[in-house]
This record gives C-alpha cells, sequence and structure tokens, in this order.
C-alpha cells in the first residue's frame, strides 16, 4: 500500500479534529460530552484547575479503540 503525504495546505490539525468528532458522534455514536472530554485542549476553569484527564477513562479507552478499528476498516477500502 502506497504512503500518502498531505501538505499543510492540504490538512490541519482543526480540520482531522472536526472530522474525528464528527464521525465519532455521527457514526461510532458516541456520547458528546465523551468524545469532547477526549479531544479537549488543556483548559483551565474559573479557578485554575486543569480539566479532570481521568473522567470517562474507561469509555474513552473504549471509543479509541473504536476509532482505530474505524481507521483500519478504511484502509481495507484503499
Amino acid at each position: 500500500m502506497a504512503i500518502r503525504l498531505y501538505s499543510s495546505e492540504q490538512v490541519c490539525g482543526h480540520g482531522f479534529r472536526a472530522a474525528a468528532r464528527t464521525i465519532l458522534e455521527e457514526v461510532l455514536k458516541y456520547p458528546i460530552e465523551i468524545i469532547e472530554q477526549q479531544l479537549v485542549h488543556q483548559v483551565r476553569d474559573m479557578h485554575g484547575h486543569v480539566y479532570n484527564c481521568t473522567k470517562h477513562l474507561v469509555k474513552r479507552r473504549e471509543m479509541m479503540q473504536a476509532w482505530a478499528d474505524y481507521l483500519d476498516s478504511l484502509k481495507l477500502l484503499c
């Protein structure tokens, strides 16, 4: 299988994040709260605390495995 390289004019981190969020919700049917917890930047709340890195950890692991399996299934289409 040939490796495709893309330039920064063709793809960007934000586009990848948006695509992942959409697919995780609409195709893989994960709840937004879990998706956002996984994709969140290091955001501080009004008291200066960074978000809880372990919140929904078990479901997030399950979701990321489903995401990896989904991406692997796309390779079969090429």
